[in-house]
């Protein structure tokens, strides 16, 4: 088994590195558990996902935007919770399992919100592949190359590339303020309508939240460390389960509203470490 920088290289996972004149090495490691190594050599049992400028840990745009409340996920799990509970029951699958055992039941059966979360992850990988695919060669997504369920996706994917018509300039790029200490991965720079636009994707049933506004605002803010001309326009592109046209929608986050969120970031996270390690005392003096 080969090891490098924590990371078991013959247990696959994901490393991007740009060299940026002026600013330094970026890395970007996207590793999922076993796939890289704990502080004691051992393979860790979470996924690990960072980017890294001349080693040193960055902040990550989407955690900084995880900040922000999300409401409608609340419902979102009550429906798939529910869901996978009925189809658990219509499978005989709950029948004696103890009702403090049923979440965990429904989960090992792949049903339930996580089952869908995950499905919805690797679904939204795909089609960024796809656009990606598109940016750099041209060539359309093909319905064969996907699961039938994903095919209304496919479709408002192509949809919103011939209603948006871009010039690719660059695609799923790296960028980084060193200043502010974060660094993310925008989805498409490019010209689109005569003007240069950077585009983020969101695939779901064509809603656009409040954290895409903020996550698309924070990449633009890091493009003048990058020597990256800035963009005229910042639009987030809804891709819906129908395969309709597409919702887009201009970013209204200014540049003052992302470093304000960022500061909201810095201090949460400051907090929750000082409270856990306080409770970490806490816990050494009563065993001692």
């Amino acid at each position: 088994m080969t090891v490098a920088d924590g990371h078991l290289k013959d247990l696959g996972g994901e490393v991007v590195e740009r060299t940026i004149e002026g600013v330094g090495t970026l890395v970007f490691e996207n590793f999922e558990a076993g796939q890289w190594l704990t502080k004691k050599n051992e393979p860790a049992k979470k996924a690990r996902r960072r980017y890294l400028l001349d080693g040193v840990e960055m902040d990550s745009v989407s955690s900084i935007v995880d900040t922000l409340s999300k409401e409608a996920l609340y419902y979102w799990h009550e429906d798939h919770g529910a869901r996978g509970a009925v189809e658990a029951m219509e499978m005989g699958e709950l029948e004696g399992v103890p009702i403090e055992e049923v979440v965990k039941h429904i989960r090992s059966l792949g049903l339930g919100a996580k089952a869908a979360r995950d499905e919805g992850a690797e679904r939204g990988q795909a089609i960024h592949a796809a656009f990606q695919t598109l940016a750099e060669t041209g060539d359309a997504p093909k319905f064969s190359d996907y699961p039938k369920a994903w095919w209304p996706w496919v479709k408002g994917c192509a949809r919103a590339w011939l209603t948006l018509d871009p010039e690719p300039i660059d695609a799923e790029f790296m960028v980084v303020n060193p200043a502010m200490g974060y660094a993310g991965r925008p989805d498409l720079l490019c010209f689109s309508k005569g003007k240069r636009t950077l585009l983020d994707y969101k695939t779901g049933r064509g809603r656009i939240f409040e954290q895409a506004h903020y996550q698309t605002r924070g990449y633009a803010e890091a493009f003048e460390p990058c020597s990256i001309d800035p963009p005229d326009r910042i639009v987030i592109v809804g891709i819906g389960d129908d395969g309709g046209p597409p919702l887009l929608e201009d970013s209204v986050v200014t540049p003052e509203d992302w470093a304000a969120l960022l500061r909201t970031y810095r201090s949460r996270k400051r907090v929750n470490a000082a409270i856990s390690a306080a409770k970490a005392e806490a816990r050494k003096a009563a065993a001692a």
